[in-house]
């Protein structure tokens, strides 16, 4: 690895801003997931902090997460050859799975999850064969659309839409008459297909319409107007909304542009959220068997205090070295990630 001054290891001055717009969404959408949601369900019963809208609210910041996914994997698109959608895997797989083995190998240890429930995630199973492990799920899902997306990035825009609708008509089909499975697969899959579709049509700057505005406001109370129903529901009421919503955000930080979206803070937190995903659980279990405060005050203050600054330090350190093993440590790897 190359040295570095620690001070570089939780802000990489050296790592540009891909996008400035997707840098901020997903600092702050991580920022709801790992600060609020999960830190929230340490304290008390685990419930005094969200209400009968956080579930519809999750389901659009996940998709938003996810529609981002989309949306970036489909401005390299394939050609369609055995060797194009092999580059592709080999390039997803170094990215992400061998953080998110780690990741499963540390639940496992601290108790989160079953060993038998990491192998099926593991193989990306968990989804289609319940259950999936808390949290890690999302992963799982991610695993599964990347599998997918070759799918959806050869051919033309329109045969992009109708295997899109096709995936989600099986998976349907699937929990109906196969066996039942986590419909947040299908939720999450309807927003990446929606940012791929997104990105495909080249749309980014043509979504200020009243009409786009009257759709995005119609999808999010039909989500919300059924959020009190079975899952069996929502999954599917959601679907408008995870797929809208988030090119209304994406739409809205391009509007907003300013200097402190390109901040190295912002850029450190979109750089860290994906291993602060990955393992914010792990760092908030050892802290809460070292220390849990019986005040909800001052439980509060502890993971907020203590508890969040460790956990994105934590990332970033794991993001930024897996970089560099992939860089320089490992050339003969990064070389294999880039083909």
């Amino acid at each position: 690895m190359t040295s570095r001054r620690w001070t570089e290891w939780f802000l990489p001055e050296g790592q540009a801003a891909r996008d400035a717009s997707i840098d901020t969404a997903r600092a702050l959408l991580m920022l709801y997931v790992v600060g609020y949601l999960h830190l929230g369900g340490y304290i008390g019963n685990g419930e005094s902090h969200v209400g009968w809208w956080s579930a519809a609210l999750t389901q659009l910041v996940l998709g938003s997460f996810t529609f981002l996914s989309g949306f970036l994997i489909a401005g390299r698109p394939l050609r369609g050859g055995l060797g194009d959608v092999l580059g592709f895997y080999r390039r997803r797989l170094l990215r992400i799975y061998p953080l998110f083995l780690l990741s499963l190998a540390g639940f496992v240890a601290l108790g989160l999850t079953y060993w038998v429930t990491a192998a099926k995630s593991a193989l990306g199973l968990s989804m289609f064969w319940l259950s999936p492990p808390m949290t890690l799920w999302y992963v799982v899902m991610l695993l599964v659309c990347f599998v997918l997306a070759p799918l959806l990035l050869i051919g033309s825009w329109a045969r992009t839409a109708l295997t899109s609708v096709a995936l989600l008509a099986l998976m349907a089909l699937w929990h109906t008459a196969v066996t039942p499975m986590d419909l947040r697969m299908a939720t999450q899959f309807a927003a990446f297909a929606s940012g791929v579709l997104f990105a495909r049509g080249g749309w980014r700057t043509q979504v200020r319409s009243a009409a786009f505005y009257l759709a995005t406001a119609a999808a999010v109370i039909l989500q919300l107007s059924t959020a009190r129903q079975d899952e069996a529901i929502t999954a599917w009421t959601a679907v408008p909304a995870v797929c809208l919503v988030p090119i209304l955000l994406l739409a809205g930080f391009d509007a907003l542009a300013q200097p402190w979206m390109k901040s190295r803070w912002v850029r450190f937190l979109s750089h860290a959220s994906f291993c602060a995903y990955l393992f914010h659980r792990i760092v908030y279990a050892l802290l809460e068997r070292a220390v849990q405060p019986h005040d909800a005050l001052l439980h509060w203050l502890w993971l907020l205090g203590v508890g969040l600054p460790m956990v994105l330090a934590v990332s970033a350190f794991i993001q930024t070295a897996y970089d560099d093993l992939l860089q320089h440590g490992m050339p003969a790897l990064s070389k294999f990630a880039r083909s």
